[in-house]
């Protein structure tokens, strides 16, 4: 039997892992855009985010594949990051928002 074809279910859940991991870059972006107002520093920290994400769905195919890209690397890739984005995102980016606007109150006070 072939190695990917054995160690296809491990290869698997690394990639949805890392797509999950991915997916809290976004979240911490919220994080520092809660504190910072500036829309030009979220762009430019959007797109230096999307590089990352690939670089690691890059790597991560590299080094798991052997740098063979295949469709469903990238789409099980993308839809972890999105589930994530879609189920902890909400809560999580809630959650910061009640802490800032709670913080910010006893700061004030």
């Amino acid at each position: 039997m072939l190695y990917e074809t054995l160690f296809q279910p491990q290869l698997l859940f690394w990639l949805c892992l890392a797509g999950t991991a991915c997916g809290f870059l976004f979240d911490f972006k919220i994080l520092l855009m809660s504190f910072l107002k500036k829309k030009v520093f979220g762009h430019i920290l959007d797109f230096v985010i999307t590089l990352f994400i690939g670089g690691v769905l890059f790597l991560l195919i590299l080094n798991l594949w052997y740098g063979e890209m295949r469709l469903w690397h990238i789409l099980v890739f993308v839809a972890s990051l999105l589930l994530q984005q879609a189920s902890l995102s909400k809560l999580l980016a809630k959650t910061i928002t009640v802490c800032y606007n709670s913080l910010s109150k006893k700061i004030r006070k």
